[in-house]
């Protein structure tokens, strides 16, 4: 399941198209019709120039707070570039140090992986698989990395469940056994993508080499390639934000629950604009609280979006993303 946690009230919007006016917004209109609307100031001194989100939901026309923009405390833009998730990539080779980079006859070698986390996500449950591969009289490296990729595939054929995907980096003259981390199985507030949620180690084991002991192989973790898209973890988010308005929108008390239309498409992916502001009482009315409004908006209507925002509130501080890493 997506780990998501709320220290604050926030309001989510998933933003399908834009209007300028929110008077165009009607029933019949498509989910997701939004409109971002921006009111001067009737007095600058008091600084009461507001904005607020219409939006046609799932099921009737809905409408968020009456910001002021002199509560705002930052307007983030994130990019779906910068919510990618990578998946874990190691490449495993033998010691050039060790035996010229050869195989050495009559060894057994070994590549080790560890899986802590595993199935209970507790550190309590771990799991050990291997490769192996007896090296002969003559084995040629690309002999050995071969052997190793097949031992390592039929040793993990029979799992339920595939964490992680076995290659070489050339199938006729391989220099190198290549690791990866796969994409998990999904399903909407149940099963995350982004992450098998499982500490992989990979280790190789020790050889005997003219009376010592060695470690055979040099692990490296290198670059990601593949790259996972945020739709699948947006569609978590609202099903998450939604939960949080009441226990029967998870299916808690089934069959009395509320059956609830969901608006985001987990093949697309997203840009978030996240409004945080303090929700402050006037006068006698003593409260203050932080809220977050957020618009999910799909990546090709983000700059219509953005110019919205911008527009609403002119004199908020805006702030882009930070690229992930």
């Amino acid at each position: 399941m997506a780990t998501l946690h709320t220290n604050e009230s926030r309001q989510l919007y998933v933003v399908n198209s834009i209007v300028a006016d929110p008077t165009t917004i009607i029933d019949t209109s498509a989910a997701g019709t939004t409109a971002i609307t921006g009111v001067t100031a009737v007095n600058s001194a008091l600084g009461d120039a507001y904005g607020y989100v219409t939006q046609k939901g799932s099921d009737s026309i809905v409408r968020s707070d009456l910001v002021k923009e002199q509560d705002i405390m930052t307007i983030k833009h994130t990019a779906a570039a910068d919510m990618v998730k990578p998946m874990q990539k190691w490449e495993v080779t033998l010691d050039p140090t060790i035996n010229g980079g050869n195989p050495v006859a009559g060894q057994v070698y070994k590549v080790e992986l560890y899986f802590r986390q595993w199935i209970g996500l507790s550190p309590e449950n771990q799991y050990y698989k291997f490769g192996s591969v007896r090296a002969y009289e003559g084995m040629t490296p690309a002999q050995f990395y071969n052997a190793m990729l097949a031992s390592l595939q039929m040793n993990f054929k029979r799992e339920p469940l595939q964490v992680l995907n076995f290659s070489v980096d050339n199938t006729t003259t391989p220099t190198k056994l290549v690791i990866e981390e796969v994409e998990q199985p999904w399903r909407l507030g149940l099963s995350d993508a982004n992450s098998s949620k499982v500490d992989v180690v990979v280790d190789t084991d020790m050889i005997l080499l003219n009376g010592d002991y060695f470690k055979w192989g040099v692990v490296a973790s290198v670059d990601p390639t593949t790259l996972i898209p945020n739709g699948k973890a947006i569609a978590d988010m609202e099903y998450f934000y939604h939960g949080e308005r009441g226990d029967v929108y998870r299916n808690v008390g089934w069959p009395n629950v509320w059956f609830t239309t969901y608006m985001v498409d987990p093949t697309l992916t997203y840009d978030t604009f996240d409004i945080v502001y303090n929700f402050e009482g006037a006068n006698q009315e003593s409260y203050f609280s932080r809220k977050v409004l957020t618009l999910v908006v799909p990546t090709a209507s983000q700059a219509a979006v953005a110019a919205a925002v911008k527009a609403a509130w002119p004199n908020a501080p805006y702030v882009e993303s930070t690229p992930a890493t």
